[in-house]
Order: C-alpha cells, then sequence, then structure tokens
C-alpha cells in the first residue's frame, strides 16, 4: 500500500492540473447523466427478483393489473354526498375522455347494460327472484307505474329520478342491485346505482389508467392530469364546502410515494449536506476555500457515483435513494483525516509538497483501510437478493470508493495548485485544539472502570436482543401520515370494504375447463364464507354466474314464467303506462320485449358472453387470452389471521395445480425468513472480509482483534436500544445490520493506526491527537444518516435512527473501551 500511495504522491506532485481537469471533465460527463435518474418508489421495485412467492404475486398483477385501480373519492362531511351525483358525473365523463385514462367507472349500470338487457334474471340470488316474480305481475307492475307517477310529480323529483324511470319504467335495477350488492365487498346505494356508503357520506369513482403505475413519467403526468380534473371540477360545482375530493387506492398510493420520495430526497440530501459542512467549518473553523475543496471533493465523488448508478442500474430505488445523505456523512470523514493531517506537517514544515507526502502516506493507509472495509461490507449486501438493499450496497459501495479517490487525487490536486497559486489560502499557522484531553485523562485514570463499564452495557445490551421484532407489514416502511391510507380507512368504515385482499387464480386449457374451475373456486368460496374463514369476497360473479348458480335460476325461473303470465306482460305494462297518463312511444315495447325475452331464457351462458360486455373491469377477474379466472378474498377486520392463510393455501393447493393463491400477506409473509436470512449471511461475509483487510494492515492477530472490539460492542448495543424501546426491524431497516459493520469500523481503525505511528508513544496520547478527528467524522456520520430521520418514509427514516444509535455506540467504544484495553495491554 506504501509503494501506491508514494507513486499517488509523485503523480499529483506533476500532474495535479491535469488531474484536477480530468475530474473536472468526468463530473460534467457524468452530471449529464444523473439528470436521466429517476427514483422508482414501488415496493416492488425493492423485492427479490427472482423469488418464487415474489414471482407468484408479479404474475397475478400482470395477468389482472388489480394494482392499477385509482379512486376518486368525494366525501360529504354532512352526509349528503348524493346531492353531488351531477359533480361525480362531470369528474366521470372528464374520466372517461382522458388519453390517460383505460376507463371510469362510477355508476355500476352504466357498464353493465348488455348484462341487464339480456341475461338479468341469471345473476339475481333467491331474494331477488322473488322480488322479480312480485315485480312482473299483474299488481307489480301497476305498483310500479304508480310510483313512478308519484315520483315524476314530486317536487324534490331531479333530473336523475326522470331518466332513470324513462331508462327502466319497472325499476328492474333495484331488483339487480339488491342481488349484486349482496355479498360484495362495497356496499352500493340500492337507489341510483352509485357507488354511495351507506350513511351518505361517501361516493366513489373508479379510474384504471392506462399504463402501469410503475411508468414514473406516465405517472407524473397523470397526476398533473387528475389534479387539474378535480380543481375544474370544484370551480364547475363551487359553493360546496362540505365537499371533500380525495384519492386512495393502489395506484394513488403509487403517486403520493413518488411526491413523497422525491420531496423526502431533496429535504434530505440538502439537510445533510448542510448539517455536515455546518460541523465541518464550526469544530475547524477552516477558511472558505478549504470549505469550498471540501465541497467540491464530495460533490465530485457523488456525481461519479450517481452517474456509474445510472450506467449499471438506470434508476435509484427506495432503498439506493438516500446516497446523498450517506456519501456526505461519510465521505467528509477521508477529506477531514488527509487536510487535518496536510495542515499539521504543514504548519511544521512550511512545504506542501513535504505536507502532502507525509499525509498521503502516513494518514492516507488509515483512511484506505477504513474506506475498503467500508466499501467490502457494503458490497456485502449483494449476497441478498432483496433489490432496495442489493442496489444500495452496490451504489454506495461505489461511492465510497468514489469518495476516497476524489480525496486522494482531486482533494490533493486542488490544495497542490491553490498553494501554488498563493501560499497561505487554505492552513491556518498553528493547529486548534479539540478539548480532547479530558477523555485521554479518564482513559489513562481510569481504564478498568471503563472495561467494567463497557462489559456491563454489552451483557445488558444482550439480553435485550429477544425483544427485537421484524415488522412484516409493508406499511411500515411506507410514508408516516399517508393521506392515501387515511382516506383508505375511513373508505373501509363507510363502506365495509376491506383491504389487504388474497388473490386467488384458476386456470385451464379451454374455456370449457375454465368454467368447471370457476365453478369450483365459487363453490369452495362459499364454504369459507359460510365458515366465517373469510368476511366477503369480490370475483367474475357479477358479470358472468357460475355453472352451478346458473342452473338453478333456470330450474327456478320456470316456476316464475308460469306464475306471472309472461304471454300478458307487454299488454299488462302497456295499460298501466296509459292508465297513469305516461306517452306510449316504441322504447316502451322495446323495453318489455328484452325483460320478457331475459324472463324466457333457457340456456345457460359462458365465457362468450362476458367477452361481450364493454366492461373494462371484467380484466380483474378474467383474461382470456391466458385463461384465467380471478377472486379477491377479504378478511373481516383487515388483518389476515395466520392459520386462516394457511388453510386457505392448503385447501388451494389439494385442488390441482390450475389453482394458486397469492397476495402481500402471503408474499410479505414468505419473505421475512428470507431477507433475515440473507441479511445475517450478509454481515457474515463482511465480517469476514472486514477482518481480513485489517489483518492485512495491522499486521497481527491481536492489533486485529482490538480493532474489531468496539465495532461488535457498538453493535450490539444497537440492537440492545432496538430491543428495549420496541423499534423493529422492517425491509428496508434491516439493512443497517450490515451497514454498520462497515461504517463503524472506522474509528477503531483511525486510533489504531495513529497509536501505531508512535508519535505519543501511548494509548491515552493516541486517543488526544486522533480523538477529535475521530468524533468529527462520527459527527458528520450522524449528520449524515440522522437527517434521513425526518424523512416522511418510515423504513428509511428508522434505518436513521438505527445507524445513529450503532455509530453513537461504536464512537464511544472507539474512543474509551478500545484505548482502555490497549492501555492494559502496554502494561
Amino acid at each position: 500500500m506504501l509503494n501506491l500511495l508514494q507513486t499517488i504522491s509523485s503523480l499529483i506532485f506533476r500532474f495535479h492540473k491535469v488531474i484536477v481537469t480530468a475530474s473536472l471533465i468526468l463530473v460534467i460527463l457524468a452530471s449529464i447523466l444523473i439528470f436521466r435518474i429517476d427514483i422508482k418508489t414501488d415496493i416492488m421495485d425493492a423485492l427479490p427478483a427472482e423469488n418464487p412467492v415474489v414471482n407468484t404475486f408479479v404474475n397475478f398483477i400482470d395477468d389482472f393489473g388489480s394494482m392499477s385501480n385509482l379512486i376518486i373519492v368525494l366525501k360529504s362531511t354532512d352526509k349528503k354526498v348524493d346531492e353531488y351525483i351531477g359533480l361525480a358525473e362531470y369528474i366521470g365523463r372528464r374520466l372517461e375522455k382522458s388519453p390517460f385514462i383505460e376507463y371510469a367507472d362510477y355508476n355500476i349500470l352504466n357498464l353493465n347494460k348488455g348484462i341487464t338487457a339480456g341475461n338479468f334474471p341469471l345473476f339475481l340470488n333467491r331474494e331477488a327472484l322473488e322480488k322479480l316474480k312480485e315485480r312482473l305481475t299483474k299488481e307489480g307492475i301497476e305498483k310500479q307505474i304508480r310510483q313512478n307517477k308519484k315520483q315524476l310529480l314530486s317536487p324534490v323529483g331531479t333530473p336523475v329520478d326522470v331518466e332513470l324511470i324513462l331508462q327502466d319504467p319497472l325499476n328492474i335495477r333495484s331488483v339487480m342491485l339488491l342481488s349484486l350488492a349482496q355479498g360484495n365487498s362495497v356496499r352500493l346505494s340500492i337507489r341510483h346505482g352509485y357507488y354511495i356508503s351507506e350513511d351518505n357520506s361517501m361516493l366513489l369513482i373508479f379510474a384504471r389508467p392506462l399504463h402501469s403505475s410503475r411508468d414514473i413519467m406516465f405517472v407524473k403526468r397523470l397526476r398533473a392530469e387528475i389534479d387539474q380534473i378535480v380543481e375544474d371540477a370544484k370551480k364547475e360545482f363551487s359553493g360546496n364546502n362540505d365537499l371533500q375530493i380525495g384519492l386512495t387506492g393502489p395506484y394513488a398510493y403509487a403517486i403520493e410515494s413518488q411526491i413523497t420520495v422525491q420531496k423526502d430526497v431533496f429535504i434530505n440530501a440538502a439537510t445533510s449536506t448542510i448539517l455536515v459542512f455546518f460541523l465541518f467549518q464550526f469544530v475547524y473553523r477552516k477558511r472558505f476555500a478549504v470549505v469550498i475543496i471540501a465541497a467540491a471533493t464530495l460533490l465530485a465523488a457523488l456525481s461519479w457515483t450517481l452517474g456509474i448508478a445510472y450506467l449499471i442500474f438506470g434508476s435509484l430505488n427506495l432503498g439506493s435513494s438516500i446516497i446523498t445523505a450517506m456519501l456526505m456523512g461519510l465521505g467528509i470523514d477521508y477529506i477531514i483525516h488527509i487536510f487535518n493531517r496536510c495542515e499539521s506537517e504543514f504548519i511544521k514544515t512550511g512545504d506542501i509538497r513535504q505536507a502532502l507526502y507525509t499525509s498521503l502516506t502516513c494518514a492516507a493507509p488509515g483512511v484506505v483501510t477504513g474506506a475498503l472495509t467500508t466499501s467490502t461490507a457494503f458490497f456485502s449486501i449483494i449476497a441478498t437478493n432483496f433489490k432496495g438493499l442489493y442496489q444500495l450496497g452496490i451504489v454506495a459501495g461505489i461511492g465510497i470508493l468514489a469518495c476516497l479517490i476524489s480525496t486522494l487525487l482531486f482533494m490533493a490536486s486542488l490544495i497542490m495548485l491553490v498553494e501554488n497559486y498563493k501560499t497561505g489560502l487554505l492552513f491556518r499557522s498553528k493547529e486548534q485544539g479539540f478539548g480532547m484531553d479530558g477523555i485521554s485523562r479518564i482513559v489513562k485514570d481510569y481504564p478498568g472502570l471503563i472495561i467494567f463499564t463497557g462489559i456491563s452495557l454489552l451483557v445488558l445490551a444482550l439480553a435485550q436482543l429477544p425483544n427485537i421484532r421484524f415488522d412484516n407489514n409493508p406499511e411500515a416502511i411506507g410514508p408516516k401520515k399517508s393521506k392515501v391510507m387515511i382516506m383508505e380507512k375511513e373508505v373501509g368504515e363507510s363502506f365495509g370494504k376491506q383491504k389487504n385482499p388474497l388473490m386467488i387464480s384458476a386456470s385451464a386449457e379451454d374455456r370449457e375447463g375454465l368454467m368447471k374451475r370457476y365453478d369450483e373456486l365459487e363453490t369452495i368460496i362459499g364454504k369459507w364464507r359460510e365458515k366465517g374463514t373469510i368476511a366477503s369476497h369480490s370475483s367474475l360473479r357479477p358479470f358472468l354466474p357460475p355453472p352451478s348458480r346458473q342452473r338453478e335460476v333456470l330450474s327456478a325461473l320456470k316456476g316464475i314464467k308460469d306464475s306471472i303470465g309472461i304471454n300478458e306482460m307487454e299488454k299488462v305494462f302497456i295499460n298501466a303506462l296509459k292508465e297513469n297518463g305516461f306517452t306510449i312511444d316504441g322504447r316502451y315495447a322495446t323495453y318489455i320485449k328484452t325483460i320478457r325475452n331475459a324472463v324466457g331464457i333457457s340456456k345457460p351462458i359462458g365465457l362468450e358472453a362476458v367477452e361481450n360486455i364493454n366492461d373494462k373491469k371484467i380484466g380483474y377477474f378474467y383474461n382470456g387470452e391466458k385463461l384465467k379466472v380471478a377472486a379477491y378474498l377479504y378478511p373481516g377486520n383487515g388483518i389476515w389471521d395466520d392459520a386462516a392463510i394457511t388453510l386457505l393455501q392448503e385447501e388451494i393447493k389439494g385442488m390441482g395445480k390450475d389453482f394458486s393463491i397469492t397476495g402481500a400477506p402471503i408474499m410479505f409473509a414468505g419473505l421475512k425468513d428470507s431477507i433475515i436470512r440473507e441479511s445475517i449471511a450478509a454481515a457474515a461475509i463482511a465480517c469476514i472480509l472486514i477482518f481480513f483487510i485489517i489483518y492485512m494492515q495491522f499486521k497481527t492477530l491481536r492489533r486485529a482483534v482490538l480493532v474489531l472490539i468496539p465495532l461488535f460492542i457498538g453493535f450490539t448495543l444497537a440492537l440492545g436500544f432496538m430491543g428495549m424501546t420496541g423499534m423493529k426491524f422492517n425491509y428496508i431497516n434491516i439493512g443497517a445490520i450490515t451497514l454498520l459493520f462497515g461504517i463503524g469500523v472506522d474509528y477503531g481503525v483511525y486510533i489504531m493506526q495513529d497509536y501505531l505511528e508512535s508519535r505519543q508513544g501511548s494509548a491515552e496520547a493516541s486517543v488526544k491527537h486522533a480523538g477529535k478527528t475521530v468524533i468529527m467524522c462520527a459527527m458528520t456520520t450522524i449528520a449524515g444518516f440522522g437527517s434521513l430521520m425526518t424523512m416522511e418514509y418510515q423504513g428509511m427514516a428508522t434505518l436513521g435512527i438505527v445507524i445513529t444509535a450503532g455509530v453513537a455506540a461504536c464512537l464511544l467504544c472507539a474512543l474509551f473501551f478500545l484505548p482502555a484495553l490497549m492501555h492494559y495491554f502496554e502494561k
């Protein structure tokens, strides 16, 4: 290593202008790439790419698109949302015309006219069939027409009432809605067919965007489109003081995540940069030119890192999006070490060449060792298949090496360039103290007490380890106060709609076989509902009744036709209209003929009927190209019981290979053990590689072990902190296990490196000399990672907390426990 550093010194003395120029050119080229980087906020982009559980979930989403649902919510605080049907119609029509929306659904009758016209009796349950039978008798027809007349003449009648009566004089829609609403996870307004809650406080409009929520540029344009539509609607229907318009659903969550992460990343990058340079300037009181050089060094390293990240990955994800804060906190360490040593040597000799040479050959070995151990630990994260941690490990490892190279070459060349231009612009005339005498005396006078205290804290931390838990809920890594999730909860309370569905798919080689599979699926779902295993479900049933149910209905229709006098129905209907003063035209004859033909249906319908219906929602339940059907199961309180999931999985498995079950609860439960196992493996690999690097640097086993002791004690104290405070690991902050090994080892390295130079001759003297730099390095790291605690995303915020606690613990162990042990070894 010494020969390499001497060569670097020689290159800087001879070619510092070339190095600065080349570095700036690389910065410019990297900056061009940086502006192309997007941040993928979808949690799926952070999960393993080749995992059977994840693949099953992703395949289901690809087949049925169930994650592409956007819900616009109209909420009336006065519970008069039915007064805003006109506004809902306005938004719905705007969405239908939008080039970003595939379809909009705001009234169940609008998209199901094909069903209503031809085969509606097949969709009715027993109660609805009885209502139909009653409605189509002579007495029932006459009663309904009289009610229509009364409604039209009523002073509270609305244009919507008029339109509905003209379209459906016998109010067959109420019979259909009675059946459609039963067993549905959404309770519908029977009166109009709109998705209105029973307490009249909410109205829902469903939309399916044209492209996936993982298409970042499309999501940005869609977000602007939705905002414009809502804004125009508010202006068109002004004066609605009790009305609130919000968004929910998976697609709304994707939009919110994109906004939140972009804002968080920008604020976090700015905050960490300001904190790091504030600490740097506050502690060291450097001249302004030094601050500029330090900033240029870090920005060069950051630009190179992001440029390489773009070339490798094309984008960042939730895990790697924090790279700016990481590099600001860690990269400044190398600058501090090299510059402080250079300044110290320059004060002694007044020769910039000698100062740089001594810095690069004496102080740089510790910096290189620290950078290698840190980057090695970060690279070890590639042992996990989780893309969020995998990408973070690679980008962070590259970033650390970029910081090291930028410090040794770019910063050193800048120092040489500036000092050659004008001596005295960078360095002070004397060194500044940092108040390390107190710590040095404590180490010298109370080594036994320090060791006893350290061991005691270690025992207490170990006792807390069994209390550490892993939070399997994906919401644990999402925004702290998600408006979308709050709205989803309110919608669930108002509509009885559950969340966290399990999804079942059934497939077959032909349509006949698929109808059999569909019938089997509906049969077992019915049994699960009867047993209380599930609370509700959504399936193809509103579009295509199961074959067994169709056979039951056809049998019941025979009796209905005989009892209502189907051949006299048209005559009774026309006479009732005339008696109540309605003007008779051709549409009434067409209407009653359609009803009569529907009641007279004698054959079941199949998948071809579904394929002819112009309702895009069918895509959530039927994939005609791949011959698959789907169903969504909901738990009673939105939370699945492990026993229920196990039962469902076993019964689906018993139904054969044509059936599969997935869902976020199943996927994340399957990933939990995997990420814990892989994170431990990554940490083990990091430990082995770090030990090897430390041993190669310090030559003896005793020194290597001494350097690692603060790391392991600090790491254990951080875990003890988590156990004591009840903080849980999640799919993001579990990366702290490996990150801490890479970060925390540096402080012991710096103390040992200073000690071995033997300039002071004792452990406490090394604390006095190197302690200020070690403290500053830890403080800047805490500033960088600590800024993560302000992020809205809980996964990032808790990562910041864990790393901050671990760095603080490793710092204290390096300043007190390690020198105390070294003190005893000296004796």
